[in-house]
């Protein structure tokens, strides 16, 4: 019945860990892009001109502009996800203003993440640590302490 428990909490910790740290650190990156943007009247300026482009192409380029906008708008990692620059006509032309900034949020919010397991890794030790501590050791068909 130990090991079935000891089981269950490593598989609940694999399938949960995972889920929240991602959940918080995409927060995190959210919200940093959001300063970001009320911060810089440039970069607003930058964004507004993305999300109008695809009124003023036509065909299948609107419709690629039109998924890039959706992209960015969607969130932290669709908006490190659509390139900064596209190649037209053997130029670089300016796409995502925010990708960039969105790169550099997602990688502060997963650096602090990690920090934060790293940090639970530590406290688990030191209780499994404290909880070992002055356990005596018995044999199993005596009942009297073993020496080692």
């Amino acid at each position: 019945m130990a090991s079935g428990t000891t089981s269950l909490l490593r598989d609940f910790g694999f399938t949960l860990g995972p889920s929240v740290i991602g959940a918080i650190a995409l927060t995190q990156a959210a919200n940093a892009i959001q300063a970001k943007l009320n911060a810089s009247e440039d970069l607003r300026n930058a964004m507004q001109a993305f999300d109008s482009a695809p009124a003023h192409a036509s065909g299948a380029t609107r419709e690629s502009l039109e998924a890039a906008v959706g992209a960015v708008h969607s969130g932290p990692l669709g908006a490190n996800g659509v390139p900064a620059t596209v190649m037209v006509d053997g130029k670089s032309v300016p796409l995502n203003p925010l990708q960039s900034v969105a790169f550099d949020a997602l990688d502060h919010s997963y650096s602090m993440a990690f920090v934060v397991c790293a940090g639970a890794a530590l406290l688990a030790t030191l209780i499994v640590g404290i909880g070992f501590t002055g356990v005596e050791s018995r044999s199993r068909v005596s009942g009297e302490p073993e020496t080692v």
